[in-house]
């Protein structure tokens, strides 16, 4: 066994075993145990309040680190490349973890973020590739860049609605990661952070707000462009018959989505895009909206004023019968829902009395010599002043 009589600020053999800490020890400097591959264990003294930068770089057989509850700062790469290492208990007292801390810990399974951290630094768990499963807390407002990418077995991740930002490649070919929940509080969505998960089927998504919406955000799942973007926000896996799920202000679920292109918009940066979505719209116009009274989606898209170039035709298309209906959260037949407030769009109302001119008769006069005619074909007389 080689020990070692630890002096802060010294660089430690390669070939040590066993670190002696002197009980003053009060920072573990930078580098002082880099490239110790020999060293299996470490147990932190309780007088240690810091981790410094590259302190356990490349100690490639360190498999056990007690960390104690002293320690608010793990630093840049600190235990970077520490291949062998399996699980890492972070205590309650850090604040900090710094860029690349695990970055390479390619064995680690398991780790415990503690709800005093608020942001998870750019390639902190970068290629930790063993990584199933991830449990992010409430205090954390931040994932940085490369975060969890080629975390290749990560399955499973939790993010809390204290999370505003998602850097860039944050998940990045995590091929694992088959469902992801991105919260409400989510309004920087960073270029490319879920590219390359081929298995990512099915994604909860809040609105995203149009400006925000750019190519390659997310890779082979882009977002629903801006003409669809009031009734709703999709991601989505490039492979055929994927279920994808979304959650926005009409709480909806499409299916069979076969396919997405991407096409240049004009008068745009180099890097924003306009994103067209090819839905099997005789699925999604039947789906009911079990939060809104089973409210059908022609009811939702009347009521967001959409144009029938953006969804509206689409929508009457898949679920022609819904026409005949009436909205059972106001009550008011298609027509008279298009019509309603500021943005309504004449040929909108147009389009939904002529396919559904019955929906009008109540406020007619109709001959009778007209009530024998099939309700689509008759004419309508308006009541006189």
């Amino acid at each position: 066994m080689n020990e070692y009589n630890y002096i802060p600020g010294e660089r430690a053999p390669r070939n040590v075993t066993d670190i002696i800490f002197p009980s003053t020890v009060k920072i573990i400097g930078n580098s002082d145990f880099m490239d110790c591959r020999s060293l299996s264990s470490v147990t932190i003294p309780s007088s240690v309040t810091e981790i410094s930068a590259w302190a356990f770089y490349n100690c490639s057989s360190l498999t056990t680190v007690t960390i104690p509850t002293s320690i608010t700062k793990i630093g840049s790469a600190a235990f970077g490349f520490c291949r062998s290492l399996l699980t890492i208990n972070i205590p309650p007292s850090v604040t900090t973890i710094g860029n690349a801390a695990f970055n390479g810990c390619s064995s680690l399974t398991s780790i415990s973020i503690p709800s005093s951290v608020t942001k998870i630094s750019n390639y902190a768990f970068f290629g930790c590739s063993a990584l199933t499963c991830i449990s992010i807390p409430s205090s954390v407002t931040e994932i940085g860049f490369s975060t969890f990418e080629h975390c290749h077995l990560l399955s499973s991740v939790t993010i809390p609605s204290s999370v505003t930002a998602i850097r860039r490649w944050a998940f990045r070919t995590c091929i694992s990661l088959t469902a992801i929940v991105i919260p409400e509080s989510v309004t920087d969505l960073s270029a490319s952070a879920f590219e390359n998960c081929p298995s990512l089927e099915s994604i909860v998504l809040w609105d995203v707000p149009c400006l925000a919406i750019r190519n390659e955000r997310f890779g082979q799942h882009p977002v629903i462009n801006e003409k669809l973007a009031t009734l709703c926000h999709v991601l989505h896996n490039p492979s055929n018959n994927k279920h994808v799920y979304f959650r926005s202000h009409v709480q909806m679920k499409l299916k069979e989505i076969s396919g997405l292109c991407i096409i240049p918009t004009p008068n745009c940066d180099e890097f924003e895009f306009a994103v067209g979505l090819y839905v099997n719209w005789n699925v999604c116009a039947k789906t009911k909206n079990v939060h809104q009274n089973g409210r059908l989606p022609l009811f939702t898209a009347v009521e967001e004023n959409l144009a029938l170039s953006e969804g509206l035709c689409d929508v009457l298309k898949g679920n022609p019968a819904a026409i005949e209906n009436v909205d059972p959260v106001t009550g008011l037949e298609a027509f008279m829902l298009a019509a309603v407030g500021p943005k309504s769009r004449f040929e909108s109302v147009y389009k939904l009395l002529e396919d559904h001119p019955a929906a009008i008769i109540p406020y007619v006069k109709v001959s009778s010599a007209e009530q024998s005619v099939s309700s689509r074909k008759r004419k309508c007389t308006f009541y006189d002043s």
